[in-house]
């Protein structure tokens, strides 16, 4: 464990302190003119690299304060009832235990509620209602993690156990128990339709039925869940692991009812999230309750089985799939019922279904899908890599491939008949939609030559190619701001108010400042995970955003601070502003170019730092902005064992302008190997009866290995101009997992003619379909 000093730590960078600073908002920016770039679009090693390779970079989990000590989340055996009372008595007598704190004795602000805001109903986060096996009732701070580890395993709960409900069909049958007073599907449930679905179901030559379900999935970051807290003269401080240090300052301000400036969150550098740190959790309250309690720091960590429980996971849906076409290969009609599994409340509701992105995907004129997100006494789902669209697309381009098969279609013939040229809610154009680009580029890369499944092939390893796409929503936009600051040692540094989760966004604000500035990228550092170091940029790292929200804020505050700088140093020069140039990192008079002052003097005449900060330009009206995609790959069946190899892939993306082509593979290759795990691999499996999971470890819960990884994950750019901003660029982290399962599942079926709609496909579903067939 790193030791870090709290006086260093702690230490504040308060932009626009001491220093000259300007703050206007931030015009419309002119895009920048294609081929005409220096920096933006090269192939630049990330910035944390050597660090993280040799250990160097500090994780919130390496943090060691003085006096510090350990935190254990006590939590419910069973699925549903209450905690009647609690006996620490033996636990107590560990040797190093501080303090036990059960549903009853927490000592929690009046303010103190698990929210996300207004339009869920809050809950505390610890009582003594107990809604799924793992919920947080309590915890036990102790001098050393193995004195609180075996004192939580002493604590003993008496509970009053009441009827749970553990599967979607339990919570929907008519004499289930109501976990809600309207019931067990959150609000009735939703429909999203747009166009003429009876007009369209008279229209079709052929009609497509079939039924899905996709199993829930855990994020298994390598960087548990957890954070470090103290308080210091009424200031709550927090090193944490998340994805959002802004949004976890907010809203720890909220529950403890603290000004802003008293709550302060440094989160730079995080070992995975994918989701699920993107939020308020409980830990983070409970670590700053002890913490003031027993006015000391607390450390909070989750152990790598409770991983499965504090990260939550991705939903179970099932559904059901109606598709219409006419004979020449156009759709006619989209229909879906949908069932998600929700959790035990409303809180998290809405990462449980979803369809509006794949029925974004295809032009088709008429679409309709009913929505049921139903309550259970299980753990509530949370984004993961591609929330909703995910498992609604992992089926959806399955019953597109299998209506290109009743046509007796090539299936990239079927999506290419069947482009959006608008989006089908707001019938608003697309900002900008490559996908043409994409099927066209990606299968000239793939050398896709379709043939009809083999089905009659009696060989023991059998191949097979597939192809699955994507679309997925780009418009969850924010006021951002950016500051860029020259300082009188010569650095030029971009701060910016989010988390670095692994994606190289330092680098890509470094590419994108480097870029306004005409300056080598290596003169540009990134400051960012500080709430008191930085402007609020971004509520959280997620829904692949980071570089469209944030990215032109950059860009127009390094172009506003490049003013400033050519400004005060043509005043240096005893000169006027339009008689300098710019040499580098350096202003230069025009008639004698050797007289030069550099950035670094500038900033040191100015007070030692010159800075400007700059919002992003506001979206614009009447497009919407949508990632697209597409995937091809190549299997492998074993007819004898089932199991599946992926042999290869290639994965066209419209990412809008591609600021570093070396990040955006890496993207690629992580998400494609993501939705391979949730395509082939992942499953939950939990006692029906009590609702304990049962795989919740590493090794029992499997997920790809080396031996899995495909000899060949490629990327392809097929992007295409997005006028959505003034960068041209869109998000590439989502659709790369989103597009991999029906990609996948359709080789399968080309490969041996069997089809298999229940996620994972795992080799004894695949073994049970090829006996199935026989058997016919």
């Amino acid at each position: 464990m790193r030791r870090v000093s709290a006086h260093h730590r702690c230490r504040a960078f308060l932009p626009g302190t001491g220093r000259a600073m300007i703050t206007d908002p931030s015009p419309s920016l002119d895009p920048w003119p294609q081929g005409a770039l220096r920096v933006v679009g090269r192939r630049v090693t990330r910035a944390s690299a050597t660090d993280k390779v040799t250990g160097r970079t500090c994780f919130a989990s390496d943090v060691a304060l003085p006096g510090m000590a350990h935190a254990v989340v006590l939590r419910a055996a069973i699925p549903r009832g209450r905690v009647l009372g609690v006996d620490a008595a033996a636990a107590m007598t560990v040797p190093g235990v501080i303090h036990i704190a059960g549903p009853f004795d927490f000592p929690l602000p009046p303010g103190t509620a698990y929210s996300l805001g207004p339009s869920f109903r809050p809950r505390p986060v610890i009582d003594a209602e107990v809604r799924f096996v793992g919920e947080e009732i309590g915890a036990v701070v102790a001098e050393t993690p193995v004195a609180a580890r075996l004192a939580a395993r002493l604590v003993q709960f008496d509970y009053a156990p009441q009827p749970a409900v553990l599967t979607m069909a339990a919570a929907l049958a008519p004499d289930a128990p109501r976990l809600a007073a309207d019931g067990n599907i959150v609000g009735g449930g939703d429909v999203l339709s747009a166009g003429d679905l009876e007009g369209g179901i008279a229209a079709s030559d052929v009609v497509v039925e079939a039924c899905y379900a996709t199993e829930a999935q855990h994020h298994n970051v390598l960087e548990p869940h957890g954070c470090v807290a103290a308080w210091d003269a009424g200031t709550l401080i927090m090193w944490d692991s998340s994805q959002g240090c802004h949004a976890i300052r907010e809203r720890l301000a909220a529950v403890f009812e603290l000004p802003l400036k008293r709550v302060r969150v440094i989160s730079e550098h995080v070992g995975g999230g994918f989701g699920s740190k993107i939020t308020l959790k409980p830990y983070h309250v409970i670590a700053a309750q002890l913490a003031r309690l027993v006015g000391r720091p607390i450390r909070l960590f989750t152990e790598r089985r409770d991983e499965f429980i504090a990260s939550h996971h991705r939903a179970p849906t099932e559904r059901t799939i109606w598709l219409g076409a006419t004979s020449a290969g156009r759709l006619t009609f989209i229909a879906q019922r949908v069932s998600g599994q929700a959790g035990p409340s409303a809180l998290f509701a809405r990462n449980a279904a979803g369809a509006a992105n794949g029925l974004r995907l295809h032009g088709c004129p008429n679409v309709r899908a009913e929505i049921r997100r139903v309550l259970t006494n299980t753990q509530a789902p949370i984004p993961f890599r591609g929330p909703t669209a995910a498992e609604d697309i992992f089926c959806l381009e399955q019953a597109i491939d299998e209506m290109a098969h009743a046509l007796a279609m090539d299936p990239l013939d079927f999506h290419r008949r069947n482009i959006a040229d608008i989006e089908p809610f707001t019938r608003l154009p697309y900002a900008g939609n490559g996908l043409r680009a994409c099927y066209d580029r990606g299968a000239a890369a793939f050398g896709w030559n379709w043939r009809p499944p083999q089905d009659a092939d009696d060989s023991v390893l059998a191949r097979g190619i597939g192809m699955g796409a994507v679309a997925y929503d780009g418009t969850l936009y924010e006021d951002s701001q950016a500051t860029v600051a020259a300082h009188g040692d010569g650095r030029i540094e971009v701060c910016v108010g989010l988390t670095e989760i692994g994606c190289g966004a330092d680098t890509v604000f470094a590419q994108i400042a480097a870029e306004a500035f005409e300056v080598p990228v290596d003169l540009l550092h990134t400051r960012f995970g500080d709430t008191h170091a930085t402007p609020r940029s971004i509520d959280s790292t997620n829904h692949s955003r980071t570089t469209t929200v944030v990215g032109p804020a950059v860009r127009a505050a390094a172009q506003a601070l490049r003013a400033l700088l050519m400004e005060r140093g043509a005043r240096l020069l005893q000169t006027e502003a339009a008689h300098v140039m710019q040499r580098g990192a350096a202003v230069a008079r025009r008639d004698d170019p050797g007289v030069a002052v550099t950035f670094g003097v500038i900033a040191a005449a100015a007070g030692g730092v010159l800075s400007a900060t700059r919002s992003r330009e506001a979206a614009p009206d009447g497009v919407f902005q949508a990632m697209f995609g597409a995937h091809f790959v190549e299997v492998e069946v074993d007819r004898r064992t089932g199991r599946v190899r992926v042999l290869r892939a290639v994965c066209a993306h419209d990412a809008g302008r591609v600021v570093n082509p070396l990040l955006a593979e890496s993207q690629v290759q992580g998400g494609f190997l993501q939705g391979m795990g949730m395509a082939l691999f992942e499953e939950r499996v939990t006692d029906p009866r009590g609702g304990h999971l049962l795989n919740a470890t590493m090794w029992a819960y499997r997920m790809p290995g080396v031996a899995d990884t495909p000899a060949s994950i490629r990327f392809v750019d097929g992007s295409v101009p997005d006028i959505s901003n003034s960068l041209g660029v869109k998000g590439i982290g989502e659709p790369p997992l989103i597009a991999a399962g029906a990609a996948i599942a359709n080789a399968i079926f080309n490969a041996c003619g069997v089809r298999i709609r229940s996620y994972p496909i795992t080799p004894d579903k695949v073994l049970a379909a090829l006996a199935g067939r026989s058997r016919a």
